[in-house]
């Protein structure tokens, strides 16, 4: 007696056609589902199927389902994990980049010109109660679109005539 076929809707794919777009993948999670397709297109069942290629029965049951419902493209859609809840919520984010625009000393909390990650990490400890390292708060900053500068300091007491007069000099020299 021949099993029953675990795969419901074939999409009009073959296991030489899955064998072939398999090739061009890079991601290995991607190249597992299409292998456990590829397994079940042979008759294998859902426990020679897990054993085979180490997979939790769920897992395996998981991919047919998507296969069978939405063909490649629902199987190879990989959702981003939701991850951890974020310390800063989005409301605080906001009100932080309002604040972060003005200098420290433009909202009366340091005696700072610029900002650092040192220094907002502070701001949000004071302000919010919420303890997040300096690290965190350069990667949120990038995420928010922030990019670190060095402050560049002009000198305001500075002798335009003088400059110019010792970048002659100094290129004389260089010549010589």
């Amino acid at each position: 007696m021949k099993k029953k076929s675990i795969i419901k809707n074939e999409h009009g794919q073959t296991i030489k056609s899955l064998k072939k777009f398999k090739r061009g993948l890079k991601d290995s999670r991607k190249i597992d589902r299409i292998n456990v397709i590829i397994l079940a297109f042979r008759g294998k069942n859902r426990l020679e199927i897990a054993k085979i290629l180490g997979f939790n029965n769920q897992t395996f049951g998981e991919y047919v389902k998507k296969y069978n419902e939405g063909g490649l493209e629902e199987l190879l859609t990989i959702g981003k994990a939701p991850g951890r809840i974020p310390k800063i919520i989005p409301d605080i984010q906001e009100e932080l980049k309002e604040v972060i625009l003005k200098t420290p000393s433009e909202i009366g909390y340091a005696v700072n010109v610029n900002w650092n990650s040192r220094i907002i990490a502070q701001y949000v400890k004071d302000v919010y109660n919420i303890n997040i390292e300096a690290s965190s708060i350069r990667r949120l900053m990038k995420r928010m679109g922030f990019t670190y500068t060095r402050p560049t300091y002009v000198l305001m007491k500075a002798d335009e005539e003088e400059q110019k007069k010792f970048e002659e000099k100094f290129e004389d020299m260089k010549k010589h």
